[in-house]
């Protein structure tokens, strides 16, 4: 297996509060991040790109339980310490504001 999916593994496992990159590198069996690091560029990909991936995945999920959520508790468990910083994500990962996916979603029902 290789280190991306390593790293994949671990963080569809771990609480994202706690997902950094030093944490990923010794629960793959690498002693730093530095070293993490560098095994994923060698096989094109990056930890801040994985952990990207998994908080947008867990932010659909998220949504699909309960689609009344707030983005409060969406940015926590995403592991945002900023509620704006994980607005501006989520603008990112799908191109429209959380409200506007709400909205568009309620319309399709």
């Amino acid at each position: 297996m290789n280190y991306t999916q390593k790293v994949k593994d671990y963080l569809s496992d771990c609480d994202l509060r706690r997902a950094q990159g030093f944490v990923a590198a010794e629960a793959v069996g690498l002693g730093s991040y530095s070293t993490l690091d560098r095994r994923l560029k060698e096989e094109g990909s990056a930890f801040k790109e994985l952990l990207d991936a998994e908080r947008s995945s867990r932010c659909l999920a998220l949504l699909e339980r309960n689609p009344r959520v707030g983005f409060v508790l969406i940015a926590e468990k995403l592991g945002y310490a900023e509620p704006t910083s994980a607005s501006r994500a989520f603008k990112r990962w799908f191109g429209i504001s959380l409200s506007e996916f709400k909205r568009s979603r309620r319309q399709a029902a």
